[in-house]
């Protein structure tokens, strides 16, 4: 098994397990301070950091949740737009730009699947 094959192993794993973790917490759910407080425990335990746990259960309880669809959906996309908004200042055409010069690269993966050894080659 190559080391890609391993990368993606391990984070379709991650991402089941995360969203299937936030769907537990929202499906058929009103969402109270009960579950944004347990969202917030969710979201710390999953190793997404404290002040952003916390800034993400602000965001979602003050953003309006319409009952009548897909609440999963809805947190998902708050979600979506949160990681994008965070993001964006950082995407460069770093591959593309010619210029030599140091490069930045963000190296990111679950537990054990060879971000270290990878940093080490490149």
């Amino acid at each position: 098994m190559g080391i890609f094959e391993k990368f993606k192993i391990g984070l379709n794993k991650s991402a089941f397990s995360f969203s299937n973790g936030i769907k537990n917490l929202v499906i058929k759910k009103k969402i109270d301070e009960k579950t944004l407080n347990q969202l917030e425990e969710f979201l710390i335990k999953s190793d997404v950091g404290v002040d952003v746990a916390s800034e993400i259960k602000k965001i979602i309880s003050e953003k309006k949740i319409l009952p009548g669809q897909d609440s999963i959906m809805q947190v998902n996309q708050i979600l979506l737009n949160y990681i994008e908004k965070l993001m964006y200042p950082l995407e460069k055409e770093v591959l593309n730009n010619k210029n030599i010069g140091t490069k930045l690269f963000l190296i990111a993966g679950v537990n054990g699947v060879g971000k270290t050894t990878t940093i080490g080659k490149l």
